[in-house]
């Protein structure tokens, strides 16, 4: 031992020599992707980068460079006693997750100028002569083979208590150049996940202020028991009813059934490469990408080359920015690139959806649309490129559906348009209706109308068209009003329509069809092998004879070579869901009476002939889809796009409550998949935790949309069985999404705002079924506008709430009965300028007077944050002109980290999670996938950030407190804490889960916004 120590001070002495005659290391730069104005094309710009490029290492003794700028976050004690031989007989067994598809193209230099700050890391069998102060996270897997001349006497009490949080996402800027001088003795079990696609060179002096960690995902998957009917995973069984958020597109590759595609509506395009297997791994393609509200997506006539359409069809009718279209052409690749397609920026307008698109070679077609069609004529209609999109000609004006080709003929496109006589200033053109191009896409005329009498302009709204594979008949699927009008063929490119009887479902005494939710829930494809056969997909159904007890998905199967009759139901249609065995429709139903989530959004053919199906609960499919043989299966996987706008968690169990559009009310527990199910219907309401205030149980608050009552559900601390409780009343009907605070003092006290004017309602518990309420108008009869955010302060003394005109209301609460202490006080009157409606509020728990709001700006759709230091009186605008924040996209939530009496304040928006620093703001941490965060909270027991998001789910940040304090420059002297995960896994008990075959009188519609149900 003393010999090695010797060689040791001896070897560091002369580095450190040596190191003294230089002032610092190389100053290099990096680069990283950028968007080119010109063409939307990749290009390469240089940014900051805690990474250090490589330099070529020519000796064991080279010359050591030091950075003038390193890491201020890594050991500060670094052995002085390192040896000068190093073994040479490296261990040939190494770890077993290392990637096996990492880039091959290994440097031939490796830096010399190292940090004397090393990495923290450091393995187990090292030297002896180690600092005392280093991390205990080490390998669980030490190599067999270790080296003979090290010393033996290696401490034994290294801790085996690993932290279970650490982030798995790996960096995407990573060298590809790895030195091709390392020993070649690793050892053969290597991991399979490291990018590929990484830049090469990084600088050698980061800023301090750089976000070091990352977000995790929630791992909310499977969801079990959503609003489907035996939905198994294929092959049969377990987990049942599986859910995953909204799915807008999806592709099959056209000759291998395992590699599949879906492009989630506001959660960006994912990929997998066992689409056949029980449980589908799925990969995000489009995280990091400006936008991931996917309105369509094709292949460019190849499968490797992937074009997507950018739009928001999201039920919340919230989405990404838009950026016009995404095109790549290694989609089969682990790690696609893409391009952005913007028109020169001409489509990077918020308001402009892409939600159709056609590409063959060089040739691009996009359909393209407003929500509010304005001025806006020359940016709608069909757009062309013929040269892979670098330029574009609006070749057909109007608000445009959907594009489809005949695929015998390359020179013949067909669409579906509204407004067009009004876009195109054309009194002979229709203003709606079925046009046809016959050369490409260049010129366009009008088709005879399918459709007796038109619908009126404006009301076409998500027709569909859908040709046979053979290109001898041309399916439509016209709509008025939302809701269904007719489905009609045509064999003569449209000199004339043969309509098709309605679909009418038996539901008592009524026939029920398509419900009015026709703008984004509607689905049409052309048999493949039957031209005679078309499925057609829409809304939900109500109860009814066929089998569905619980709102599930609407599928027909329809066949033109019988004879219509217009008799209920029709000979014509089959339903392709539920019983099997009813009469009059013998050749409907499945062989499981298994059925999807409602609301169909697309149907594609897979490559061993069975249907994926997009729809609000995931992606489906449906094998034997031409009989009632076949069965609907989950291929939800490990997919997570649940567009959830609540949240609530408690530290405890590091169980979450979330609410999400059309998949109700999820609980699970935090990172561990496979413990999450649904236990409310519907479009997610309330959500909100009480932990402190019973020694035994968690007390779980929710609902559905637009609350009468609240469900209660209690979960045991010890054993994690969640059961059900009495539903609560409430005195008035809720918002459609409730605006609620809980008071983290006495969580058994919380606050839930009415559905109109200004009145909240206060809940008290004495015993988990006992409670007091009171209704109080917090701002008067003088401000009669809806809230739409609320907060108490950290004490609970006070409870504010804003409204609709952006007035701020202040109420003193009574700490015994949580009740309001007389009169609430209107603190200020509009605090954003424009009239932004205000989204989230907070109170920093340092300081109570300490108000923060954030909306997001009515014209650029960028945050706004305001703060008031006097309770509300007074707001000043800290958003900040030119900071990153003020560049962002979307804000939606805000929250303090709070540490003793240090605050931190955080800002999400569709860019990440913003750090307030100083009068700057800067990324808290890294990973956040570019999708709007709606919700956020933080627990200081366990000092972690959860926050929910439209279309990727629920994440998390542990140390986030940490995290804030490292970037701000160590405002405190603080201690991480460490998670330790419970070894109790939450279960659901007796009538804890929702109960399916809700009333026959109950008719909820599952989407925003509630419409009823279209009868005829």
């Amino acid at each position: 031992m003393r010999f090695f120590r010797a060689l040791i001070v001896t070897y560091l002495g002369a580095a450190h020599a040596r190191l003294s005659s230089h002032k610092g290391g190389r100053n290099l730069q990096s680069k990283s992707v950028k968007t080119s104005k010109a063409i939307g094309k990749t290009t390469i710009q240089p940014i900051k980068s805690s990474k250090m490029k490589s330099s070529k290492m020519k000796s064991s003794k080279a010359t050591i460079n030091l950075p003038n700028n390193v890491p201020t976050d890594r050991p500060t004690h670094v052995p002085t006693n390192l040896p000068t031989q190093v073994p040479t007989n490296l261990p040939t067994h190494g770890p077993t997750n290392l990637p096996t598809h990492g880039s091959t193209n290994l440097p031939t230099n490796v830096p010399t100028n190292l940090s004397t700050h090393g990495p923290t890391n450091l393995p187990t069998h090292g030297p002896t002569g180690r600092p005392t102060d280093m991390p205990t996270v080490r390998p669980t897997e030490a190599p067999t083979n270790l080296p003979t001349n090290v010393p033996t006497n290696l401490p034994t009490n290294v801790p085996t208590d690993r932290p279970t949080d650490i982030p798995t996402g790996r960096p995407t800027d990573v060298p590809t150049n790895l030195p091709t001088n390392v020993p070649t003795s690793l050892g053969t079990n290597l991991p399979t996940n490291v990018p590929t696609n990484v830049p090469t060179n990084q600088p050698t002096n980061p800023p301090t202020n750089q976000a070091t960690r990352r977000f995790l995902q929630g791992n909310t998957f499977p969801a079990r028991n959503g609003q489907a009917s035996n939905l198994q995973v294929q092959g049969g069984g377990e987990p049942m009813n599986v859910v995953c958020g909204a799915v807008q597109a999806v592709l099959s590759h056209p000759t291998d059934a395992n590699i599949c595609f879906a492009g989630a509506t506001n959660g960006g395009v994912w990929k997998t490469t066992n689409c056949t297997s029980a449980l589908p791994l799925w990969v995000p393609l489009t995280d990091m990408q400006s936008s991931n509200s996917v309105g369509d997506m094709v292949f460019g006539g190849d499968p490797n080359t992937v074009l997507v359409a950018i739009g928001t069809r999201s039920s919340t009718r919230t989405g990404g920015r838009g950026i016009g279209l995404l095109l790549t052409d290694n989609a089969l690749d682990p790690v696609p690139t893409w391009e952005n397609l913007d028109n020169q920026g001409l489509f990077r307008d918020w308001n402009l959806n892409f939600n159709s698109v056609y590409m063959q070679g060089d040739l691009i077609l996009a359909s393209a649309y407003t929500s509010d069609l304005g001025e806006e004529c020359d940016k709608v209609g069909i757009w062309r490129s013929d040269d892979r999109g670098i330029t574009w000609a609006q070749v057909l004006k109007g608000v445009s559906r959907v594009i489809t080709h005949d695929p015998n003929d390359n020179n013949r496109f067909y669409a579906t348009l509204d407004k067009v006589r009004e876009c195109m200033e054309d009194a002979t053109l229709p203003e709606n209706g079925v046009f046809i191009s016959n050369d490409l896409g260049v010129t366009w005329n009008a088709m005879p109308s399918q459709s007796t009498p038109l619908p009126d302009k404006g009301q076409l709204y998500n027709a569909k068209l859908s040709v046979s594979r053979d290109g001898s008949r041309i399916w439509s699927s016209i709509l008025s009003s939302l809701s269904y009008q007719n489905i009609a063929y045509t064999d003569n490119n449209g000199d004339s329509w043969t309509t098709m009887d309605r679909i009418c479902i038996p539901a008592d005494a009524n026939c029920t069809g398509l419900t009015k939710q026709g703008d984004l829930h509607h689905s049409l494809l052309a048999s493949p092998m039957n031209k005679n056969e078309v499925y057609v997909g829409g809304t939900t159904v109500p109860l009814n004879s066929l089998g569905n007890r619980d709102y599930n998905g609407f599928i027909f199967r329809g066949n033109a070579s019988i004879v219509g009759t217009n008799s209920t139901p029709s000979p014509q249609w089959e339903h392709m869901t539920n019983l099997d065995n009813f009469t009059k429709i013998p050749g409907g139903g499945t062989k499981s009476n298994s059925a999807p989530h409602s609301d169909s959004r697309d149907m594609e053919l897979r490559a061993d002939g069975a249907i994926l199906e997009g729809n609000d609960g995931g992606i489906t499919v449906r094998t034997e889809p031409s009989s009632n043989t076949g069965d609907w299966f989950s291929l939800c996987g490990n997919m997570q796009v649940f567009e959830s706008h609540t949240l609530a968690y408690e530290p405890v169990l590091k169980s979450v409550l979330f609410g999400n559009q059309d998949n109700g009310v999820v609980v699970g527990q935090l990172g561990r998949e496979g413990s999450f199910h649904q236990i409310g219907t519907g479009d997610g309401g309330v959500v909100m935790v009480d932990y402190n205030s019973n020694q035994d149980s968690i007390f779980l608050y929710f609902s559905a949309q637009e609350p009468e009552s609240l469900q209660k559900h209690t979960m045991n601390k010890q054993s994690g069985e969640i059961r059900s409780l009495p539903n609560i009343p409430l005195e008035r009907e809720a918002a459609f999404v409730p605006v609620t605070a809980m008071n983290s003092k006495n969580q058994s006290n919380f606050a839930l705002a009415a559905a109109e004017g200004s009145f909240v309602m206060f809940y008290k518990f004495s015993t988990p079924e006992q409670f007091n309420r009171r209704t109080v108008d917090v701002f008067g009869d003088s401000l009669q506008s809806d809230i739409t955010a609320m907060t108490y302060s950290s004490d609970g003394m006070f409870l504010y709430s804003v409204n609709r005109n952006t007035a701020v209301s202040k109420c003193i609460i009574n700490p015994i009965n949580g009740f309001p202490i007389g009169s609430c006080s209107v603190m200020s009157g509009q605090i954003t300028p424009d009239g932004s409606i205000i989204k989230r509020m907070a109170v920093d728990p340092t300081n109570a007077s300490r108000v923060v709001v954030v909306a997001t700006d009515r014209q650029s759709s960028r945050p706004r944050v305001f703060e008031s230091l006097n309770e509300g009186r007074n707001w000043n605008d800290i958003t900040v002109v030119g900071s990153s924040i003020n560049q962002a996209y979307n804000g939606q939530a805000v929250a303090f980290l709070s540490q003793g009496q240090v605050s931190f304040l955080v800002v999400g928006t569709s860019d990440g999670i913003y750090l307030r620093s100083g009068q700057d703001w800067n990324l808290l941490a890294e990973g956040m996938p570019t999708v709007a965060v709606f919700d956020m909270t933080y627990s200081s027991e366990d000092d972690r950030l959860v926050v929910s998001t439209l279309g990727r789910g629920v994440w998390f940040l542990s140390a986030a407190f940490d995290a804030a304090n490292n970037l701000t420059g160590n405002a405190i002297s603080f201690t991480p804490i460490i998670v330790t995960e419970p070894n109790i896994t939450i279960t659901i008990v007796d009538n804890a889960a929702f109960t399916p075959n809700p009333p026959d009188h109950i008719q909820p519609v599952y989407a925003l916004p509630l419409d009823e149900l279209f009868m005829y």
